[in-house]
């Protein structure tokens, strides 16, 4: 039954979230940087890109590409075996 001030929307809205998921993942993000010790030896003769491997969500992820505006391109295993590097 339908009480008195109520709207057939709010009910269906209150129905809606009673069967809705209620579980929300939280994940931690982990910071990457790297420090002037991490460069020791390293020489610097042009503007190279970093490349590394992450494991992202449980996926390995093989080539990720990191330009130096620090934004992330992922690389494609089939787009880099076709580089022949």
């Amino acid at each position: 039954m339908w009480r008195l001030g109520e709207s057939r929307t709010s009910k269906l809205h209150l129905t809606w979230q009673s069967i809705a998921p209620q579980w929300v993942q939280y994940i931690k993000v982990a910071l990457i940087s790297i420090t002037p010790y991490d460069a020791v030896g390293v020489q610097f003769l042009h503007s190279n890109v970093l490349v590394i491997s992450a494991t992202i969500a449980d996926y390995k992820v093989k080539k990720v590409l990191v330009d130096l505006g620090s934004s992330v391109d992922v690389l494609f295993m089939h787009s880099f075996d076709q580089l022949h590097l």
